[in-house]
């Protein structure tokens, strides 16, 4: 539970950070993702429940869905940028994300709707949906928020609503639905399609959400995970294990050129900085041979001069002298100085 205040007033939400196999294990569970209470313990905010990909698990296996003959699928696009929502505090109209009131895209989404016209627009529809007593949801999207998906415009684009004390949903699309029947054709051709995410599917039984699905593309697949590589633990392991090059290439052969330039940058920092400590082992190591030459054929006394010294790298250091590889040795030592100075290896 996350406790936070916003303009005097207290909330309490609820959001998971790490998710297992049994972490979503009831209806109840599902819930607690971004849902909002004050220190009344009245429910402000209800945001979607938690929703799967289809045959990610029992509750949107085809052979569960199956057993709903009769209902039907409206399918939406899924877009590429974040959840944002609101809660009315003090009158005044506040955007969260899923795990705060003050994450970066909230605060961005914030000036959105207070400092630009189509933002200021949004305001008064906003404060309908609370008048009805439902959550509205939106989807924030900026070329500055950008995921795989290159958006040219800040927007906020309406995704659903929600009772805040029910949960039932309202979603105002005019989509075309599909029956049961023809989900298996709409799948594998989702699967195939190039320059979108997917699609959600809102799961109608008896004119009522049962439940939403998901669905990617191959295209969107490929191309996320292409983005994790630019994250420095991934690029650790991708210089690491030499897949540099092969990664390279996927990126230009796809065209993603912000994603290669930011990747062949972070691939450099590493570089780098594994051959200057590797040069300075080597460096340190032969002038403790030329100065000390009769300690350095000696473990004890060898071990015991470089500790005396105040020397880095001891460890490997020593690994080097008995002619060990010391290469994983520098790249575990180089993970453990960038979790502790993050921001040193940005500037």
């Amino acid at each position: 539970m996350k406790t936070e205040i916003v303009d005097g007033e207290t909330f309490y939400s609820f959001f998971y950070n790490v998710a297992f196999e049994d972490t979503f294990d009831s209806d109840l569970a599902r819930e607690f993702r971004g849902i909002v209470f004050n220190d009344k313990g009245e429910c402000v905010a209800r945001p979607f429940h938690k929703f799967f990909n289809i045959n990610e698990n029992e509750y949107t296996h085809i052979n569960t869905l199956r057993q709903y003959e009769d209902g039907y699928f409206l399918p939406c696009d899924k877009l590429d940028g974040s959840l944002i929502y609101p809660i009315m505090v003090n009158g005044n109209v506040k955007l969260r994300s899923k795990k705060s009131f003050y994450s970066d895209v909230a605060k961005n989404a914030q000036k959105y709707i207070d400092n630009t016209d189509d933002g200021q627009k949004l305001i008064s529809h906003i404060k309908s949906y609370f008048n009805c007593g439902m959550t509205p949801m939106f989807e924030y999207i900026s070329p500055d928020n950008r995921i795989v998906i290159n958006y040219r415009k800040e927007e906020l684009k309406l995704l659903a609503c929600r009772n805040t004390i029910d949960g039932t949903y309202g979603v105002q699309f005019n989509n075309p639905t599909f029956k049961l029947s023809k989900l298996d054709s709409f799948i594998e051709e989702t699967r195939e399609r190039e320059g979108i995410e997917g699609y959600v599917l809102y799961h109608y039984i008896d004119g009522e959400v049962r439940d939403i699905l998901k669905i990617k593309t191959k295209w969107y697949l490929v191309r996320h995970r292409l983005k994790s590589n630019i994250l420095f633990k991934n690029v650790f392991d991708s210089v690491e294990s030499g897949s540099v090059d092969d990664i390279v290439s996927i990126y230009k052969s796809l065209e993603m050129y912000d994603e290669y330039n930011e990747y062949k940058t972070k691939v450099s920092v590493i570089q780098d900085r594994f051959h200057k400590t590797y040069k300075q082992i080597k460096n340190v190591y032969e002038g403790i041979c030329e100065t000390y030459p009769d300690i350095v054929t000696d473990d004890k006394k060898f071990a015991l001069l470089i500790k005396d010294m105040g020397i880095e790298y001891t460890g490997l250091i020593f690994s080097y002298r008995k002619g060990m590889d010391i290469t994983s040795g520098i790249f575990k030592m180089l993970r453990r100085v960038y979790k502790s100075d993050k921001e040193l290896w940005l500037s």
